[in-house]
C-alpha cells in the first residue's frame, strides 16, 4: 500500500514536486513512536522497561509497543506521506532487545534501495550506525 502510493504519486503529473528539496531530493525522515504503553497488559511482543527502580527501589515493569515510522517530508510542506514503518519487537533468538536504531537497519536494507532510486536521502533522529546524531545521508546496506 505505502509503495503503490508513491508510486501512483512518481507517475502523477508534479505529484512529488512539492516534496522535492535539496536539488531535488526527496527528504525521508525515520523516527521511533510508541503506540502502546502498560504496567498489565502485554503480550509476547511486547518490548519491556524497568521504570522506577534504583537505590533499593524494585521499580515496575511497563510493557509497550514501538515502531520506527517512515515520512516523505518537506520543510516549508504542511503535509508528510507515511511511508512503510518497521515495528520494533523482541527479535527471536537475541539476547538484547530489540530498539530504534536496529529497526533503521532494517528499514533501510527493506526499502532504501527503492527509495533511493528516487532521489531520496534519509535522516534518521540517530545515525544507524553510531549514537551520534544523524546527517542527512543516502547511503543504506
Amino acid at each position: 500500500m505505502f509503495a503503490e502510493t508513491v508510486e501512483f504519486l512518481r507517475r502523477s503529473e508534479g505529484g512529488l514536486d512539492d516534496f522535492r528539496r535539496l536539488g531535488g531530493r526527496l527528504l525521508i525522515a525515520l523516527d521511533g513512536t510508541e503506540y502502546h504503553c502498560s504496567k498489565s497488559i502485554h503480550c509476547r511482543h511486547c518490548s519491556r522497561r524497568l521504570r522506577g527502580a534504583g537505590k533499593g527501589k524494585r521499580g515496575e515493569t511497563e510493557y509497550f509497543h514501538a515502531m520506527l515510522a517512515a515520512s516523505l517530508v518537506a520543510p516549508g510542506h504542511d503535509k508528510v506521506i507515511p511511508l512503510e514503518p518497521e515495528f520494533i519487537v523482541p527479535q527471536d533468538g537475541a539476547d538484547k532487545q530489540d530498539c530504534e536504531n536496529a529497526a533503521a537497519k532494517r528499514w533501510l536494507a527493506a526499502h532504501g534501495r527503492r527509495y533511493a532510486e528516487l532521489g531520496a536521502v534519509f535522516r534518521c533522529r540517530r545515525s544507524p550506525s553510531t549514537s551520534r546524531p544523524a546527517r542527512w545521508h543516502s547511503s543504506w546496506r
